[in-house]
């Protein structure tokens, strides 16, 4: 158990809240300590808000975050240690990244995100498998003739 509290710096931390049975005489003290907004009041107008193609606009607890979209990964008999750079080496880009997210609560597509890193502003969204772009872009045929 825990809510969101903003740390020194500005930024939202996780901060545990003591349970009743392991503090009995300071519980209501150290709950009142701990006592803050939740994590859509502490961000405020900054909730992350994805604007699923298929889905429409959605929160992004909706979603799991997969990885950065610009990553070459290599072929399968590639050595370990290009392997390794693949996964484990990411650059922490403040700005614009493309990134991959995953609709796990919504129609389960895998999207890319053009996101702001610093300031959370999403540019666009895309569907990450090119066939379904195509279909998205397509207009929708009626199949009326008079």
């Amino acid at each position: 158990r825990g809510c969101y509290d903003k740390n020194s710096l500005g930024l939202l931390r996780l901060v545990s809240v003591p349970s009743a049975y392991r503090f009995p005489r300071q519980a209501e003290r150290r709950l009142n300590e701990y006592r803050c907004a939740p994590l859509s009041q502490a961000l405020g107008s900054r909730v992350i808000r994805i604007n699923c193609p298929f889905c429409g606009e959605r929160d992004h607890t909706e979603f799991s975050y997969g990885s950065d979209a610009a990553i070459v990964y290599p072929e399968l008999d590639a050595p370990v240690d290009a392997w390794h750079d693949a996964v484990f080496l990411r650059e922490n880009i403040c700005g614009m990244q493309a990134e991959t997210w995953h609709h796990v609560h919504g129609c389960r597509m895998w999207l890319i995100v053009e996101r702001d890193t610093s300031t959370h502003v999403i540019q666009s969204v895309r569907p990450a498998h090119s066939g379904y772009a195509m279909a998205l872009s397509r207009p929708i045929e009626t199949g009326d003739d008079g």
